[in-house]
């Protein structure tokens, strides 16, 4: 339950004022005094850095954004995080063939030498300190960026950077969480955003015994066959209690990581929301006495202990990726609370699962109208497509396959278009090939195939059907 003072309703009547009055004085009294406890926070040098170093190598968050840029601008939409961008796409831009090699072999020319030069300067710092030193991988300057890539996407900035990682160290009563920011993520990743962001797998659902995983479907009200699909999602994602906060999603937390994107509320705030309107006493207990709360409209909202104010949407969220007491608040609850578990697993199912989505196709035959589950039939072709959803927030250009494959066969129902399914949960596959899961039924593969076999890079041939995006 929320409560407003007279004094807050006046202050937002006449001012509109930014600070918020959701936590009593009481509460931000016994927030600021727990995290004022001797040994609640600290920060200190990574125990990595007798290994590895004090300065090391990363990836910059402006490279990272240069080559999201740069993707979208050669069409190629939300590119898989576990892949990289093909050099040459299949794109809307016009840009030939032979230009995006030209820019390719520049790009990797100057990535190298980016990562060469910030190698350098990481190993100067080392040796001053008596660290261990990395790698000089030695490459030559690649000179300027091509004038037509410049006028295509921008000047490339430093993809490399010689940079200092902090540990993070947080007590609760009952348990410590350490982190550490300047995370490592794969070269070319397009969704590195934040340096001081920080990330926690937590135990994965594969690893959860299943007695305990289907006993939280169970409360959570998903059907063991709902529940099977699901399993198989989330464990391209994380634990209940992973928790992300250096990328794209702002702050993800939860088993398809649930994110509060740039709006400060997102999947996130759905999950917040549904845990303190069902479970009010754990959300109190988990979140809220820590200084964590969500609003009526599912903006996240924070008590900043350090500047004595409340934040909320996109503020309270830089606010939990600076502070990894309130990032730390995220992973504990998903260690120790099993309502979180079971919002997440509510919110999942609901704005996640696609077997109930409505298809609308327009063909020469008539509109064909009905859901999902009409055409994917089997646990392999639904959690292809709850991948997707998942990961790129809807199905793609699923309709337009459907309504391509629709016109070839002269299809009158959508009911029809099921005995296509294997090749077109193939057309669908995102993250993952989920025909290869051997804990999912699947449907059968055509003898004779109607539609084309996928080139590279998950596209389709002539017909202009081809992988979603």
């Amino acid at each position: 339950m929320r409560i407003f003072s007279t004094l807050s309703v006046l202050a937002l009547i006449s001012s509109f004022a930014t600070a918020q009055t959701n936590f009593l004085p009481e509460e931000r009294e016994q927030i600021t005094k727990f995290w004022s406890e001797p040994l609640r926070f600290a920060t200190v040098v990574p125990e990595s850095a007798a290994k590895q170093g004090l300065f090391v190598v990363r990836q910059s968050p402006e490279g990272s954004f240069w080559l999201w840029n740069f993707n979208k601008l050669r069409g190629l939409g939300k590119v898989p995080p576990t892949q990289s961008a093909p050099v040459v796409p299949s794109s809307t831009a016009d840009v030939s063939a032979s230009t995006a090699k030209a820019w390719e072999a520049w790009l990797q020319a100057k990535m190298k030498f980016d990562e060469y030069q910030s190698a350098v300067a990481v190993n100067a710092e080392n040796r001053l300190g008596g660290f261990p030193v990395v790698a000089e991988v030695e490459a030559p300057d690649p000179g300027p960026a091509p004038a037509d890539l410049v006028a295509f996407a921008g000047e490339p900035p430093k993809f490399f950077e010689p940079v200092l990682p902090n540990e993070f160290r947080i007590l609760f009563d009952d348990g410590e969480y350490r982190y550490v920011d300047n995370v490592t993520v794969p070269k070319r990743y397009a969704y590195y955003r934040f340096r001081q962001g920080v990330r926690a797998s937590g135990k994965p659902v594969k690893a959860m015994p299943d007695e305990e995983l289907n006993a939280l479907f169970e409360k959570a009200g998903i059907s063991p066959k709902m529940c099977k699909t699901m399993r198989a999602v989330s464990l391209l994602e994380g634990g209940f209690e992973s928790v992300n906060t250096y990328d794209t999603g702002y702050l993800s937390v939860g088993v398809i990581q649930f994110a509060a994107l740039s709006e400060g509320g997102g999947s996130l705030g759905a999950v917040l929301a549904k845990m303190e309107l069902e479970y009010p006493a754990a959300f109190q207990d988990h979140f809220r006495k820590f200084g964590v709360d969500v609003s009526d409209t599912g903006k996240i909202q924070v008590f900043d202990t350090d500047q004595q104010q409340e934040l909320e949407g996109l503020d309270a969220v830089l606010r939990i990726i600076e502070d990894k007491r309130l990032t730390a608040v995220f992973q504990r609850a998903g260690e120790r609370s099993e309502e979180f578990r079971i919002s997440q697993l509510k919110v999942a199912y609901e704005r996640y699962y696609p077997a109930n989505d409505v298809l609308q196709l327009t063909t020469s035959k008539g509109p064909l109208q009905g859901t999902v589950s009409e055409v994917f039939r089997t646990d392999a072709g639904i959690a292809t497509l709850m991948d997707r959803k998942v990961n790129t927030g809807g199905l793609g250009n699923l309709n337009v396959i459907l309504t391509q494959l629709a016109e070839k066969v002269g299809a009158s129902t959508l009911a029809e278009l099921s005995a296509y399914e294997y090749e077109l949960t193939e057309a669908m596959q995102y993250r993952h090939n989920f025909l290869s899961d051997a804990t999912l039924d699947k449907p059968a593969e055509p003898k004779v195939r109607v539609l084309p076999s996928r080139g590279n890079n998950g596209r389709f041939g002539r017909t202009g059907i081809r992988k979603g995006r």
